[in-house]
């Protein structure tokens, strides 16, 4: 959980849900608030009003809005599944760099154990070269054995360090973190295999998981895209008062709707 990756992917889930939460299907309404004069030659204020008052209302009709908070949902999906996408793919790693640490750790056991034996040997010859019922021959092969498996040796121990390093990478630790000394499981018992284990790994692999996210955000895109064409239609009210006796003369209700 302290994988800078997967940090920066919670937060981008957050932020997609608090983006698509934001969305809202009704938009505010629109006030309209005015005087009109009227010259000498016109009507009488008392008789058609002069204060205008009116409020319109965009209306929610044709899908927009509900296709906007669809791609922002779906956006939202992806998000959570490309992180957990990125969890999966780490925890599979490192299973598989756990794995070979602990090989590599029974290998330098194993090889310890033969050094030791070849060193044990060497003692033995070089005890018999010296009573000089020996040849020499076998001891010069012997010591570049010994060579061999000491250069072999150290060579898997900096394989085991480099394999921790990448451990604590995949952690989100410092590379010098001490690990621990990892061990090889236990013999599985025999698996048989099973129809049903094809069909639930191609609906569990995260990596397809992510692509039918991906899939369904584009379909969603592109419904809003179409919906996107469709007019915008507001309804509106509209109303004159006279300001003598603050009394309404008329009345007026409109459709607006644009032309796309």
């Amino acid at each position: 959980r302290t994988h800078p990756g997967i940090q920066a992917l919670q937060l981008k889930a957050e932020a997609a849900r608090e983006n698509a939460e934001g969305i809202r299907l009704w938009s505010d309404p629109s006030l309209r608030a005015g005087g009109i004069g009227y010259s000498s030659r016109g009507p009488a204020p008392s008789e058609e009003g002069d204060i205008a008052l009116g409020v319109t209302q965009p209306l929610p009709v044709f899908g927009k809005e509900s296709a906007a908070k669809a791609v922002a949902t779906a956006e939202s999906g992806t998000a959570r599944e490309a992180r957990e996408t990125r969890l999966q793919v780490l925890k599979r790693d490192l299973m598989e760099r756990l794995l070979e640490t602990a090989l590599l750790n029974r290998q330098i056991e194993l090889a310890e154990a033969d050094l030791e034996w070849l060193r044990r040997i060497s003692a033995s010859l070089e005890a018999r070269q010296a009573s000089a019922s020996g040849t020499p021959t076998p001891l010069i092969r012997l010591s570049n054995e010994i060579s061999e498996a000491e250069t072999r040796l150290r060579l898997q121990r900096l394989e085991v360090r480099d394999m921790e390093v990448r451990v604590n990478r995949i952690l989100g630790r410092a590379s010098d973190h001490p690990s621990g000394r990892w061990e090889l499981p236990a013999r599985a018992h025999p698996i048989v295999y099973q129809d049903r284990w094809s069909r639930d790994a191609l609906a569990m692999e995260p990596r397809l998981r992510l692509a039918r996210k991906l899939n369904a955000e584009a379909e969603t895109r592109l419904e809003a895209t179409r919906r996107s064409r469709r007019p915008n239609l507001s309804l509106g009210l509209d109303s004159r008062q006279y300001s003598g006796d603050g009394g309404l003369r008329n009345g007026s209700a409109t459709l607006q709707m644009s032309l796309p």
